[in-house]
């Protein structure tokens, strides 16, 4: 027989884990730093599913998402080329580790330790687009901008919100070129 669990015996974890402290200043050598950051991605990942079925629990219809559209690269690419911005929602590191899309705006989400700042994140947003503005949004893999388009479309009123749905590694994976975040080519795919 099955026994109930009471509230008691009920533990919840925090969504999202309180701010962890920073890595030592030892030096990491480059396959460990690799490691940390992808460990830290899944990590990221897996909290940012977590948010989202909570959003979808608690009262989020799924006819509020009806503005998110899930894109593949060749219609990043079209859109990029009708003018529609790309946001680069990952952080710096993610950006050196694999180079950026030419003409990506950078505005991180998510900090190295699942931190995020949605005001401030919403403002540097406003310096590139408007509500009503059609946009993009990428990450590695498509995860964090799925919560972050959904979110912007359903509570905050954007009207068209593109995902871009398998991120900048399956772009890559399709040898399209990427840049530094300088400017400079990284690769020529």
């Amino acid at each position: 027989m099955l026994k109930e669990k009471t509230n008691a015996e009920i533990s919840l974890e925090p969504m999202f884990p309180h701010q962890p402290q920073p890595p030592g200043d030892h030096d990491v050598p480059t396959g460990q730093r690799i490691m940390l950051v992808r460990n830290r991605s899944v990590t990221l990942h897996r909290e940012l599913n977590r948010f989202l079925s909570l959003l979808l629990l608690f009262g989020m219809p799924i006819w509020l998402y009806a503005e998110v559209v899930q894109i593949d690269n060749s219609e990043l690419r079209a859109l990029m080329q009708d003018g529609v911005p790309l946001i680069d929602v990952r952080t710096a590191p993610e950006w050196k580790e694999t180079g950026i899309i030419e003409g990506s705006h950078l505005i991180t989400f998510f900090d190295e330790y699942g931190r995020y700042d949605l005001p401030k994140w919403t403002e540097s947003l406003h310096q590139v687009v408007d509500r009503d503005q059609p946009f993009a949004l990428i990450c590695a893999v498509g995860s964090r901008t799925n919560a972050i388009t959904h979110h912007l479309s359903g509570k905050m009123g954007y009207k068209k919100v593109y995902n871009v749905k398998k991120g900048i590694l399956h772009w890559i994976e399709e040898n399209k070129p990427t840049v530094t975040v300088g400017g400079i080519t990284k690769t020529d795919r």
